[in-house]
């Protein structure tokens, strides 16, 4: 249990006010100054220009610093003994009005859609003694293990995008945030009646259908971007974890189709391989997915962009104690792997990196994915698949002889090849063959399963981590 302290919050509006006013008489005096000067050209209208900016500004942040105490829905209440001394992060109460003889204050932050934000209201009205920087997963996660059930609880009821959809906050919690939020958008979607357009329906149908699968772990949710991260497993305590970055044309309406099939076929074959609650499988669509091959799957600014949040995310699972962490990228999602690699270098918190039917990892020299020393990075293309001659030169900039995404990364001489069978897969045309790498069923599914659960492709127990890779080393499908 934690104080607000409302008499710190209270001297903060007060101290603002009293900026606002002490601007404005510097304002004032500069006027006289001017006049008795000869008022220089343009010096007036600059003065009246700071003035009303202060006077703006000054109400603007007295504004919001009320808003942050305004009495509503989250309780805290009012006990002595914790801060530095006791739960670290914190704060101690320092009075304030309360409510009724338990001493209950209440905080009002709905609508608070970044986590480093709300830490900074709740720093600012006394309930943090100190807050982690912005974009720091490892911090929030210390800070987290502080905080009183009751405030989180309060907190993720008022704020579940914030809870939602932060990296280092507890996976459990952060589904529970997003079930919130799912709600919220299946009843958006009910309430728009016959007016709902085709792809309205087709959403509603999936969202009413994860809704319904209690066993499924919806570890983010934007809806109005398109975008989702759902996992099967209990990624609070797997100890191998696999990560899926699914590639282009894929749209949360079109995720039921095959992606989620893919999601429990793999969490199923690494429970066969590492026994019961030992492994978490993750579908992780948290960018723009281009829509269509051309011209947007030629590019790289979907990649570049999905670089900036796919480092953040795995460092969110790394900071539980797990024994291997691989993330497989397909297709266009093989072009995210490596440019998370290439722009962040040393941040990609995996230990094995698996580029599945890639057209190229956005790099043309294998140095330019700046992997660890114990980082491991494998390489598949299924027989009969077209990504294997996807543009060996880029028709939108004219260069003979370079390839839309770089080289085929069984190619860059640091990746060693996976040999995939087909011969019990169906009969497909090359576009569909594209999309069998996890098939269920399939002995290739088998495979990759058992290279994320710490086996070697062929079936035989792994010794833990990754070590250096052997480079242009073939793995047979076994």
């Amino acid at each position: 249990m934690v104080a607000v302290d409302v008499g710190r919050a209270g001297e903060l509006v007060a101290a603002l006010a009293s900026a606002g006013r002490d601007l404005e008489s510097a304002a004032q005096a500069a006027r006289h100054h001017l006049h008795a000067v000869g008022e220089p050209s343009g010096a007036p209208a600059l003065v009246e220009d700071v003035a009303a900016w202060t006077r703006r500004t000054g109400s603007e942040l007295a504004s919001r610093t009320e808003q942050v105490v305004h009495l509503d829905t989250v309780a805290v209440s009012r006990v002595g003994g914790l801060g530095a001394a006791g739960r670290p992060g914190v704060a101690a109460p320092a009075g304030g009005a309360t409510d009724g003889e338990e001493g209950r204050f209440h905080l009002d932050v709905r609508g608070v859609g970044d986590l480093d934000h709300l830490f900074l209201q709740l720093a600012a009205v006394g309930v943090l003694d100190r807050c982690p920087p912005p974009g720091d997963v490892p911090g929030r996660a210390r800070l987290f293990a502080t905080l009183p059930a009751d405030l989180v609880d309060g907190l993720t009821r008022q704020a579940p995008a914030a809870i939602g959809g932060a990296d280092g906050v507890p996976f459990a919690l952060r589904d529970r945030a997003n079930r919130l939020l799912l709600a919220r958008e299946i009843a958006r979607l009910e309430g728009l009646g016959s007016t709902a357009s085709v792809a309205d329906r087709r959403l509603l149908r999936d969202l009413r259908t994860w809704q319904r699968d209690t066993d499924l772990m919806v570890v983010k949710l934007d809806a109005a971007r398109g975008r989702v991260v759902l996992a099967r497993g209990d990624l609070d305590r797997a100890t191998h974890v696999a990560v899926l970055v699914p590639g282009a044309g894929l749209t949360i309406e079109e995720l039921s189709r095959r992606h989620l099939g893919w999601l429990d076929g793999l969490h199923a074959r690494m429970g066969d391989h590492g026994g019961p609650g030992r492994a978490g499988v993750v579908l992780w669509l948290d960018y723009d997915s281009p829509a269509q091959l051309v011209p947007q799957a030629v590019r790289r600014q979907a990649a570049t962009d999905a670089a900036t949040r796919l480092p953040a995310f795995l460092e969110g699972i790394a900071g539980v104690e797990r024994e291997l962490v691989t993330t497989l990228g397909h297709s266009y999602g093989s072009v995210v792997l490596g440019r998370s690699l290439a722009d962040h270098p040393g941040r990609l918190a995996t230990d094995q990196v698996v580029a599945l039917g890639s057209p190229g990892m956005g790099v043309q020299l294998s140095r330019h994915l700046h992997l660890r020393e114990d980082q491991r990075l494998y390489a598949a293309t299924l027989a009969g698949d077209p990504i294997a001659h996807v543009g060996q030169w880029n028709p939108l900039v004219g260069e003979a002889g370079r390839a839309v995404h770089g080289p085929d990364p069984r190619r860059l001489g640091v990746a060693r090849t996976i040999e995939l069978s087909t011969h019990d897969l169906p009969d497909a045309d090359p576009l569909q063959r594209h999309m069998q790498y996890l098939e269920e069923g399939s002995s290739a599914l088998g495979v990759l399963a058992g290279l994320a659960s710490g086996r070697t492709a062929s079936g035989a127990p792994g010794r833990g981590r990754p070590g250096p890779p052997a480079p242009g080393h073939r793995v047979p499908a076994g």
